[in-house]
């Protein structure tokens, strides 16, 4: 259901009875004078009661454009009530994604928050309701226009979006298809990302046999580092690229250029 607008006032004695007591037990109990309540109306004119707390009222007195009142009792149902989603609900594994948002109509500073796609299926009167295409992987830079033109369609619905919604979340960067060789040689690179300067000539050592040299040297400060020698290993990495259990890796990929 569209609304046109909402209203909201103040009651006057016996001006409305509760809805659900009136039609369940026959009783006609008063929403009591001086507390507030809510009219919505929707595109067929149709005025919707409720009080502070959205129980559905019935109007005795003062109607306006309001329906006769044996039409009341057959038009009204329970509403449902929608229920934000949790952080259990992230979309994964996906390429791109349906997300679903709402707002509350009754409240004057009511917030949006995100909802299942069964919540955004209910026909529910009391909530505006949207949904994006979301994009989860790809070129960041399309990514990140993608959703903004997604929040931008949806906040003319919801116009607080644009506040709460990051364009990037959930993003995943696109993870290459490595064999077992190479996601061991992309490893290597990194355990190989250092100074390699070490406290023990055993570590100094390994790294050294890492980088296809041999043996150990001691620097001035006592430190250990890889190769038979420094010129060893400077001349090692100097070299395009160094020989390595894993295969060839450029020289870039362990120094301050490589990224890691």
């Amino acid at each position: 259901m569209i609304y046109e607008r909402i209203k909201y006032g103040v009651a006057k004695k016996w001006e409305f009875i509760y809805y659900d007591d009136y039609n369940n037990d026959g009783v006609r109990y008063p929403l009591r004078e001086g507390k507030s309540y809510t009219i919505v109306y929707d595109h067929s004119k149709d005025e919707i009661y409720v009080d502070s707390k959205q129980n559905l009222l019935i109007r005795m007195k003062n109607i306006t454009m309001y329906t006769k009142y044996k039409n009341i009792i057959g038009n009204f149902r329970r509403e449902k009530y929608l229920k934000p989603i949790g952080v259990y609900s992230q979309p994964t594994g996906a390429y791109m994604v349906d997300r679903y948002f709402a707002k509350y109509l009754l409240e004057k500073h009511g917030t949006s928050f995100e909802i299942s796609s069964k919540d955004f299926s209910v026909n529910s009167n009391f909530y505006i309701k949207v949904a994006l295409k979301w994009m989860l992987t790809g070129v960041k830079e399309v990514v990140l226009k993608k959703n903004l033109l997604e929040i931008e369609r949806a906040s003319k619905s919801i116009p607080e979006l644009k506040s709460i919604l990051d364009p990037l979340e959930f993003y995943r960067e696109e993870q290459e298809e490595l064999t077992p060789q190479e996601i061991t040689k992309k490893r290597l690179e990194k355990l190989l990302h250092n100074t390699h300067s070490y406290s023990t000539r055993q570590e100094a050592i390994n790294i050294s046999n890492a980088l296809g040299l041999s043996g150990a040297h001691q620097m001035s400060d006592g430190t250990w580092m890889p190769g038979s020698s420094h010129r060893a290993y400077t001349n090692a990495m100097q070299q395009n690229t160094v020989t390595t259990p894993a295969g060839d890796i450029p020289t870039r990929n362990i120094t301050g250029r490589s990224g890691y």
